[in-house]
């Protein structure tokens, strides 16, 4: 599935080390609302599909589990790895 990654993933890594940087452009990150997620979008697992960022006023967006981050398709950046991934051939 290629509509998200793990947490654990590089690019994560380092969007959660710098959530205005290059990396956070491959996610979404959106500034919360008065201590409550930018929108009342709900994960296919249950509860909210914003998991706030710690330490910020920032959450991201997980429409499945929290440990899987959705990739910003909207991103040429994005697009431009996972195409390159795909047609890798040995």
């Amino acid at each position: 599935v290629i509509n998200h990654c793990s947490d654990k993933h590089e690019w994560f890594q380092k969007a959660l080390k710098d959530p205005y940087g290059e990396y956070a452009e491959y996610f979404y990150f959106e500034k919360g609302k008065n201590g409550n997620p930018p929108s009342n979008y709900r994960s296919y697992f249950g509860g909210s599909a914003w998991e706030p960022v710690e330490g910020t006023d920032l959450y991201y967006l997980h429409l499945f589990a929290k440990e899987q981050p959705d990739l910003n398709w909207n991103n040429e950046k994005v697009k431009k790895e996972l195409f390159e991934m795909i047609n890798w051939s040995p």
